[in-house]
C-alpha cells in the first residue's frame, strides 16, 4: 500500500540523512507496527476500574507550583544531571 504522509522539515532530513533510499519504506513500516504494538500493550495492561483507568505511573499532587523548563534545568544542575 501507498499513503503520503506529511512529516516535520527536519525530523524528514534526519530520516534521509540515516536511512537509505531503498531501506526507507520498510523502516517507516518497521517505526509504524512498533509503535503500535506499544500502544496496544499499554492499552491492554491497563487496569480499568469503573470508567477510569489506572496509568502506568503515578500521578504527583499539584503542590501549586507550575513545572516549566526553567524550573527543571535548575534541579538538573542541582543534582548534577
Amino acid at each position: 500500500m501507498q499513503l503520503t504522509i506529511e512529516i516535520d522539515d527536519k525530523l524528514a532530513q534526519e530520516f534521509f540523512s540515516l536511512v537509505p533510499e531503498k531501506k526507507r519504506s520498510f523502516y517507516v513500516s518497521e517505526l509504524l507496527a512498533s509503535h503500535l504494538s506499544f500502544k496496544k500493550k499499554i492499552e491492554t495492561s491497563d487496569i480499568k476500574k469503573g470508567n477510569e483507568r489506572k496509568l502506568p505511573f503515578e500521578v504527583l499532587p499539584a503542590r501549586g507550583t507550575m513545572g516549566t523548563n526553567e524550573l527543571i534545568n535548575q534541579i538538573r544542575e542541582q543534582e548534577g544531571v
